[in-house]
């Protein structure tokens, strides 16, 4: 029998003259409310089920000999948008959350690659950082919102932010989980003071007024003092922690030690730009926790992978292919055993194991 899928998430199974529906389906709504109604994109059917690939990206199953509304959820992903939110737990290998534009923020287990929690977010989620101590998620959604959530079920939000109008691109825990910093669209970084709970948690201590355009990465230094970020119009710039203000000469900083590198300018990092790049072509970087490698993720769906650091031009490297569209964020996991990725429009978390 011939059965159809509708954008209503509708299933019909068709008589044999194609005259009349045999039996009617409407696929469930899912229990945990992430998701609008889910419209059919694809249909596999078998001598006893029917496999539906739906719009919120999930894979579904249905009884056609059931009337009625029902489905079983066999797969889960990120739905509509571009998956943009990427970070790994800071001290459990096996944990990492996404956030994506379909408004939902999501952890996941890279053993079974099955989710664990998710929330929705009143907009579309564009970054995510956990807390290092691993009992927060810091998440910026395209509003220009800040919520910090709790990072135990039911990611509930702890307290929330709002200076912004234009969307939050970056969000970054200082080492010590002292203070978290946002990156926005309009130029400016936020720097607030995380409190405990039970008090308030957000507190806004300082801005960072002096980049020209969108501010695209974050890194606090080790010790907590200074951060540095990245711009749209290519532009690295350095500031005094907490209070921001205006930028530090680089020359003061030219020996300090960063906790992270995520920015994709910078002497360690200048070997990664290939030959013919423009100054969009990588979107993120991430150096490994041992300072051995660091990985680039680029508009051609490659994630590229060089020692620490690469500061010669065209510095040799490691190509990883697999994503379909442009990639998004890397990130090492705990151990630095994996290597993850995300994919801009694919919406897909690619895991790589690193050789011994």
């Amino acid at each position: 029998r011939l059965v159809t899928g509708d954008g209503a998430g509708d299933l019909v199974r068709w008589s044999p003259s194609m005259t009349a529906g045999e039996a009617t389906v409407r696929l469930a709504p899912r229990r945990d409310g992430l998701n609008p109604p889910a419209a059919v994109g694809a249909v596999a059917v078998s001598a006893s089920a029917v496999v539906v690939g739906c719009s919120d990206g999930t894979l579904r199953e249905a009884d056609m000999a059931r009337s009625g509304e029902h489905s079983v959820v066999r797969l889960e992903a990120h739905g509509p948008g571009e998956l943009w939110g990427l970070a790994a737990h800071p001290k459990l290998p096996d944990v990492f959350a996404t956030a994506s534009d379909d408004m939902t923020v999501r952890v996941w287990s890279a053993a079974s690659h099955a989710p664990g929690q998710a929330r929705a977010m009143p907009d579309e989620a564009r970054c995510v950082d956990w807390h290092p101590g691993g009992t927060k998620l810091a998440v910026g959604l395209a509003s220009g919102q800040v919520h910090v959530l709790k990072a135990q079920a039911p990611l509930d939000t702890v307290e929330s932010a709002h200076l912004r109008e234009e969307q939050i691109m970056d969000v970054r825990f200082s080492p010590d989980g002292k203070y978290l910093a946002a990156a926005s669209n309009d130029n400016f970084i936020d720097i607030f003071h995380v409190g405990a709970s039970g008090g308030k948690v957000l507190a806004h201590v300082g801005t960072c007024s002096g980049h020209s355009s969108f501010v695209t990465h974050l890194d606090w230094s080790e010790d907590g003092a200074h951060l540095q970020s990245t711009s749209g119009d290519l532009e690295l710039l350095y500031w005094a922690m907490p209070e921001g203000g205006k930028p530090v000469p680089g020359t003061a900083l030219r020996d300090e030690k960063w906790a992270t590198w995520t920015c994709v300018l910078g002497w360690p990092v200048r070997g990664i730009w290939q030959p013919g790049m423009d100054g969009t072509d990588i979107n993120d970087v991430c150096r490994s926790g041992k300072a051995d490698v660091v990985a680039a993720a680029d508009d051609f769906g490659n994630v590229r992978v060089f020692a620490w650091p690469a500061p010669k031009d065209n510095s040799e490297s490691v190509v990883l292919e697999g994503h379909s569209s442009h990639v998004t964020r890397v990130r090492f996991c705990a151990d630095d055993k994996t290597l993850l990725s995300a994919g801009g429009n694919d919406q897909c978390v690619f895991q790589w194991r690193r050789a011994s």
